[in-house]
């Protein structure tokens, strides 16, 4: 099945009202809390249209991540494909705030697609992912 989600908190102005959300990685719903920073490693920093190479995933830690700077309104397409498991994939903000997040990209496949437009002036961010069932596996982004 298909799962592509914006989190609605940040594809609005920034509004000091508004609470931040996270994607609660249990059923991709939404918390007040990380569920990120304490459990993934950083694996890298990638600049822009840089693919990765080839990175194995074993569970713990729960995700990888590689971090990329992006300015306001840059339009990100992401791929993070699985070579031998189901990848999931989140882009977080510098506070670990989700600000999108895929399972399959299409029905046939189970690559993560983000596809987003960067809604702030945070200097840092994050693509995060993990394999969907926590097997050992490898990835590639692109």
């Amino acid at each position: 099945m298909q799962k592509i989600g914006l989190c609605s908190a940040h594809n609005v102005d920034n509004d000091v009202r508004q609470r931040p959300t996270y994607a609660k990685d249990m059923f991709f719903g939404d918390s007040d809390l990380d569920v990120f920073s304490g459990q993934m490693v950083v694996i890298g920093t990638l600049l822009r249209g840089q693919p990765s190479g080839l990175v194995g995933y074993f569970n713990p830690p729960r995700y990888r991540a590689f971090r990329f700077a992006a300015a306001q309104n840059d339009h990100l397409d992401i791929w993070v494909r699985c070579e031998d498991g189901d990848a999931v994939a989140w882009v977080l903000d510098t506070n670990y705030r989700t600000l999108a997040w895929n399972d399959d990209a299409h029905v046939g496949t189970a690559d993560s697609r983000i596809v987003l437009t960067i809604p702030s002036t945070q200097p840092v961010f994050y693509l995060v992912f993990r394999e969907y069932d926590f097997k050992f596996s490898h990835f590639r982004v692109d």
